[in-house]
């Protein structure tokens, strides 16, 4: 933070840190209970797992009015990717975009607003 204070950049602690493995969506109150229940059946089979992290990137949102810390997953990668195409095949059922391409797994750990 201290950096930070130097160089005028209002830093933030994300105080909910996660792993996304879908892009902000953003669902109509009649279809949550459909959702949870699709989002429920296809990762019900999926195997648990941990994810290890490792070096920080920078990311910026889409709307680019934020940008993140993030420490990436170095680990369990095969299995961020099929949790999210899983979740993928939910999303469809509702027309919402997939995640992206190639995403870079990530936990935001610091964020800051703007580009």
């Amino acid at each position: 933070k201290e950096c930070a204070a130097q160089v005028g950049v209002d830093l933030k602690v994300a105080q909910e840190p996660h792993v996304s493995l879908t892009r902000t969506v953003v669902l109509l109150h009649h279809w949550i209970d459909n959702f949870i229940t699709s989002v429920r059946s296809s990762l019900g089979h999926l195997p648990r797992f941990s994810v290890q992290l490792g070096a920080p990137a920078v990311y910026c949102n889409e709307e680019r009015t934020r940008t993140f810390l993030g420490l990436r997953a170095i680990t369990s990668v095969t299995e961020l990717c099929a949790t999210t195409h899983a979740l993928d095949e939910c999303l469809a059922e509702f027309r919402l975009p997939p995640f992206y391409t190639d995403p870079s797994f990530h936990m935001s750990v610091l964020w800051v607003v703007g580009d």
